[in-house]
């Protein structure tokens, strides 16, 4: 099988770092790649990240499967464009891909499905929201629509901070797909944990629960980011795992199917955890960030047949394995981020020295 993997960061360094392991894997490919993911994969000719130039490419190399990292492409449609011309994606179409590119849809589907969520109302009137937000119960999230790489959320806690970040929101941030959408909803209390499946539309398989950290700076100072830093397998008590899997995760891969939605791939779900229950905070339709760094390293399985077993929708002859040992990711990240930060500085990485 020829792979060609999309994406820059470190996340798709892992993905690369595992499926170079993979017996099932002939060549991979890697686009627009960085030094650490072409230390285990090959470079590309492709010009730009346009559609037609990776499908050319796809044509040219024979690739049997793409694996897109970030959520961009799959938002975008890139399963729906490939797949039209007989090329495998591991990921969901760009229907499905809703579920992580619009939080109000998220919303309605948890909703729909009856997946426990935070209370939410869904405005797309600006006047209407800051109306709702004078007379609001404080504190509450307001989140933007669209893809903002976990900076398009606020945890406010009074009137007039709110009015100030949905402004900032609005009018500030360059954030492509936002267009003036808001959810606004109720503040959760308590831990943060991820679980990742694979799915391939009818059945799934579940991954190790995780926990990622997503403030930046020491003591949580700092602004929501993707994520600063991940741990493998948080505590979380039998029964509660017990409520996930049968009121989240069931219902979740209900929702797939009687939607109807073409889904052959990963599905991250962002869960709050108290002492009496687990509701769902969001959706991610691909491998998380930095999750996934603490994910792989623990898989014993082969991640190109699970590839495979997705892409043939033959999940259910699946069987995860895990180690025994545990694992902890830390970003580092230019300064200033997650706003305007230093960009283009050299870094120098002893791998040897990491790995040993």
């Amino acid at each position: 099988m020829n792979i060609l993997l999309l994406g820059a960061d470190a996340r798709t360094h892992c993905l690369a770092w595992k499926l170079n392991q993979s017996k099932n894997v002939d060549r991979l490919y890697s686009f627009p790649g960085n030094p650490g993911i072409f230390s285990v994969s090959e470079r590309t000719d492709i010009q730009d990240d346009s559609f037609e130039s990776i499908y050319l490419f796809c044509m040219r190399k024979d690739i049997d499967v793409v694996v897109p990292g970030p959520e961009k492409y799959l938002v975008e449609g890139i399963y729906d464009y490939l797949n039209s011309k007989g090329i495998n994606v591991f990921g969901p179409s760009e229907e499905a891909a809703k579920l992580e590119g619009s939080k109000a849809y998220a919303k309605e589907f948890m909703k729909k499905y009856d997946i426990p969520t935070a209370d939410f109302r869904v405005f797309d009137d600006y006047k209407k929201m800051k109306e709702y937000l004078k007379k609001a119960d404080y504190p509450l999230v307001i989140k933007a629509d669209g893809l903002a790489a976990g900076k398009g959320v606020k945890v406010c806690y009074e009137y007039g901070e709110a009015k100030s970040h949905i402004k900032r929101f609005k009018d500030i941030l360059s954030i492509d797909g936002v267009r003036g959408r808001f959810v606004i909803e109720e503040f959760m209390l308590g831990k943060e944990a991820s679980l990742l499946l694979f799915v391939d539309g009818e059945n799934f398989s579940q991954m190790i629960y995780t926990r990622d950290h997503k403030r930046a700076l020491d003591n949580d100072k700092g602004e929501n980011t993707g994520g600063m830093g991940a741990i493998s397998n948080p505590f979380i008590n039998d029964s509660i795992k017990e409520y996930i899997y049968q009121n989240i995760v069931k219902n979740t891969i209900r929702g797939i199917k009687e939607e109807e939605l073409e889904y052959k791939g990963v599905i991250y779900i962002g869960i709050m955890l108290d002492d009496f229950k687990a509701r769902v905070v969001e959706y991610n339709v691909r491998f998380g960030d930095p999750e996934t760094q603490v994910i792989l390293p623990l898989m014993k399985n082969d991640l190109g047949e699970v590839i495979q077993k997705t892409i043939d929708k033959k999940l259910d002859a699946v069987e995860l394995n895990w180690y025994k040992d545990e694992a902890v990711c830390v970003v580092l990240a230019s300064k200033g981020y997650p706003a305007q930060y230093e960009k283009n500085k050299a870094i120098t990485i002893d791998a040897e020295k990491i790995s040993s």
